[in-house]
């Protein structure tokens, strides 16, 4: 069982520079961890963006951004940890009481509500730490797939009509181009407003928010967008977050003709 105490933790504050440094190191770093993407989705949040490392005697063994959002009126708030910490591949096995640790540094001392979006690596059987509880399910899922196999197995393991559809892109007139260019990024806003107006979604982390994350990254933290282009009119696209060994599809959409 997980120690309530946590009495060989300290949490320290840790600067952008210093987690980064952290970050590049760990190829289990999600892209939500980094800098650019935690300033600019607290700030659109209108919520606070802080680094603190957890350190066992005096060693960095995570790294977590948390975004702490201040309710009105009210002396409390919440903050968020978003596909995190990022633990050292050393001491995983050690991630509820460095839970629990963060825990203890936020909610007593700062009236705060600790939430945690785990990483994509975190097994979603894995016990909870004492004290925390499971939000429930949400309408989203993640699909995980390893694309270290070489091309020819890759598209043997496709469904089949996705194989079907990838031929018959291959063979048609459509351009891919890929660019980390924030103002490539807002081209695709159009594309995705118009694909959310005919389904009836809105996504508040669309292009245009994406672009303003892209003109802040640096070193690891990368994004990109891919366009698809029939002659000279824009069908399609997505944006993607790369960060450590892991890419991640963010935003898609494409057009009638590009789905024709």
């Amino acid at each position: 069982m997980p120690s309530e105490q946590c009495i060989d933790y300290s949490i320290e504050p840790l600067s952008e520079v210093e987690a980064l440094a952290f970050l590049s190191q760990e190829l289990s770093g999600s892209w939500r961890q980094y800098p650019a993407y935690s300033q600019i989705a607290a700030q659109s949040a209108g919520a606070d963006s802080r680094y603190v490392a957890v350190q066992e005697q005096g060693r960095t063994i995570a790294v977590a951004n948390i975004r702490i959002k201040r309710l009105p009126i009210l002396p409390m708030g919440i903050a968020m940890i978003a596909q995190g910490p990022v633990i050292l591949e050393s001491h995983q096995a050690k991630r509820s009481d460095i839970l629990i640790a963060l825990r203890e540094k936020f909610a007593r001392p700062e009236n705060l509500l600790l939430r945690v979006n785990p990483p994509l690596d975190v097994e979603a059987d894995v016990q909870l730490p004492s004290g925390f509880a499971e939000l429930g399910d949400t309408a989203y899922e993640t699909f995980v797939m390893d694309i270290e196999p070489d091309e020819p197995d890759l598209r043997k393991a496709l469904n089949g009509k996705w194989r079907t559809d990838l031929r018959r892109g291959e063979r048609s007139a459509v351009r891919i181009e890929r660019s980390s260019e924030p103002a490539d990024i807002r081209k695709f806003q159009p594309l995705l407003v118009e694909l959310a107006q005919a389904k009836g979604f809105s996504a508040p982390q669309d292009a245009n928010f994406f672009a303003d994350v892209a003109a802040k990254a640096s070193g690891d933290e990368r994004f990109a967008i891919h366009l698809a282009w029939h002659e000279d009119r824009l069908v399609g696209g997505h944006i993607g977050a790369f960060s450590g060994d892991t890419a991640v599809y963010l935003l898609g959409a494409t057009n009638d003709e590009g789905r024709g």
